[in-house]
């Protein structure tokens, strides 16, 4: 997992070609909804984060629709007090609040034309589910829809995103983020 998110990030270096049209650094805040599996442990949590976007300029000069994103947050997960559910090692009731960190790389696709934009991204997770359980490594992978409002002096977007964490041993727990940004040119 260490030498993805090293490639990517290697990747993501040597893909702007020429000058940089612009630079956003963001700060990210919203709700992990936990379903399935891991909604049966974890409640709807508090997400924080942070962004840092760089948008290329094409071959003719003229600042580009796609962007490349490096992130991280991280949210404190809330535990359930549901009898007799267990996943991967947690069981419920488990007063020991868990925790969900990530950071990884992705791509967005604005549209000229509106508002709206489409992510992409691959991410690195950590995640502990409370006492008594081994913090797990996954890869997570999401899309996302969202809307952007931008002056020239700030950023604001909402982005909603459908996660898929693979997790050691093969478990694969779905999420959902709703997000909202707030990002500073430069």
């Amino acid at each position: 997992m260490r030498r993805l998110i090293l490639v990517g990030f290697v990747l993501m270096i040597a893909l702007p070609g020429g000058a940089v049209a612009q630079t956003n650094l963001g700060i990210v805040g919203g709700a992990l909804f936990p379903v399935s599996d891991f909604g049966d442990v974890v409640e709807v949590s508090p997400y924080i984060g942070a962004r840092f976007e760089i948008q290329d300029v094409n071959a003719l000069g003229h600042v580009a629709v796609l962007t490349y994103i490096v992130q991280g947050g991280f949210a404190l997960l809330q535990r359930k007090e549901i009898e007799g559910t267990t996943l991967l090692g947690a069981t419920s009731p488990n007063n020991d609040d868990g925790s969900y960190f990530d950071i990884g790389l992705g791509l967005r696709a604005y549209s000229s034309a509106n508002p709206l934009f489409l992510s992409i991204g691959l991410s690195y997770v950590n995640l502990g589910l409370g006492a008594g359980t081994d913090n797990l490594h996954a890869g997570d992978g999401y899309i996302g829809l969202g809307l952007v409002a931008d002056r020239e002096s700030w950023k604001f977007e909402i982005e909603m995103r459908i996660n898929a964490m693979l997790v050691e041993g093969g478990e694969d727990l779905q999420h959902f983020q709703a997000l909202a940004s707030l990002g500073f040119p430069f």
